[in-house]
């Protein structure tokens, strides 16, 4: 082979070369998918999971005050997503307390929270905040 030649012949790569860059390649953009997707969501935002069609969706924000709704409908019987979102520090509603289905979670500050229940057939369904200093219900139509 003639090195200052124009027709320089280039040897094919091996056949396990090969698949094992298309592995590579795949695996790079598997791993800039999920990459994209982590970066969608904005620092301290949690990606809500999509509600069961039919279910109610209630959103609450609590702040100093209390919680907005403090009162709201649902129908009895029924699946009901709650999107409880804190918007203040105040250590009272650092929780969010349904007792009567045992619920109790953690509502980090401007963070939604999805909470899933179903409604009781009648009645109210009480919910307050860890302290028992904030309080709201959900009225079963």
């Amino acid at each position: 082979m003639n090195i200052g030649s124009s027709s320089s012949v280039v040897p094919s790569a091996p056949k396990a070369v090969t698949r094992w860059s298309a592995m590579t390649a795949i695996g790079v953009a598997l791993a800039a998918t999920s990459l994209v997707a982590l970066v969608g969501c904005k620092k301290g935002e949690k990606a809500e999971t999509q509600a069961a069609v039919g279910t109610k969706e209630i959103r609450i924000t609590v702040d100093a005050v209390g919680y907005h709704p403090a009162e709201a409908r649902a129908p009895g019987g029924k699946p009901v997503r709650l999107v409880v979102t804190r918007t203040v520090e105040d250590a009272c509603g650092e929780e969010f307390v349904v007792p009567s289905v045992g619920i109790k979670k953690k509502l980090p500050v401007n963070e939604p929270v999805a909470i899933d229940l179903t409604m009781p057939t009648s009645g109210k369904l009480a919910f307050m905040c860890g302290m028992d200093m904030m309080r709201g219900t959900i009225i079963a139509d």
